[in-house]
């Protein structure tokens, strides 16, 4: 005589651990290399211009992602803009949207921002030169052979 095995019931609101394993991974951003960099961010409003400047500080970077810690809380979905101010090199410029961010420790906020094509808006073009301080430099201070 063969016994059928006994299936438990679940609630309808629990999922299995796979199901939940996986949900969290779907949202976890993927692991970027330690980067310590010094940033310049701005939002952009409504009409796709630059907000107000603060600075921040990198933490990771992915292909697709970049992992910075600042004091400024940044709601998800929000466009920011980001300068990275690289050792004797212009800065880079980024641009992404807030997928997540939280409160991290000591009065700073860990935000994770989803790298995407820098648009091509002259507001966004005029903001980048004039934080570009190589750019804004006089004519006669470069080091050009002649």
């Amino acid at each position: 005589m063969r016994v059928a095995p006994v299936r438990r019931s679940r609630p309808a609101d629990q999922k299995p651990k796979a199901d939940r394993v996986r949900a969290v991974v779907a949202v976890a951003p993927p692991e970027g290399t330690p980067f310590h960099a010094e940033l310049d961010l701005a939002e952009l409003d409504d009409r796709r211009k630059p907000s107000g400047v603060w600075v921040g500080r990198g933490m990771s970077l992915s292909r697709s992602h970049l992992t910075f810690r600042s004091r400024r809380m940044c709601y998800q979905g929000r466009e920011l803009l980001v300068l990275v101010h690289l050792v004797d090199d212009r800065p880079a410029p980024l641009f992404g949207r807030v997928r997540s961010c939280e409160y991290d420790a000591e009065g700073l906020y860990r935000t994770v921002l989803e790298l995407a094509a820098m648009p091509l808006d002259p507001e966004v073009q005029a903001w980048i030169r004039e934080r570009d301080v190589r750019s804004a430099a006089p004519a006669g201070t470069g080091t050009a052979r002649g």
